[in-house]
């Protein structure tokens, strides 16, 4: 049975574009049932882990000037506190 080089083309173009099709309603469909995020507030309690270097400490920062929230930092490093 010979199958033509045309008709491999047009059956991997078909596939290529159910594929791409599918990813895209799965990117639709997770952003549809995403949960909403938190509401920070200054009554909130945040707990950040690694808060004294990198990331965790930008990111305590940043939470204390716009939201005044108590913030409790953790890190195994107790020489930055």
């Amino acid at each position: 049975m010979f199958i033509s080089i045309s008709t491999i083309y047009s059956l991997f173009s078909i596939l290529a574009f159910i594929l791409v099709f599918l990813i895209i309603l799965t990117h639709i469909y997770s952003k549809l049932i995403r949960p909403n995020p938190l509401k920070l507030t200054a009554d909130s309690i945040v707990v950040i882990i690694g808060a004294c270097t990198g990331i965790g400490r930008v990111m305590a920062i940043e939470i204390a000037r716009k939201y005044h929230s108590t913030i409790l930092l953790v890190d195994r490093r107790k020489d930055l506190f």
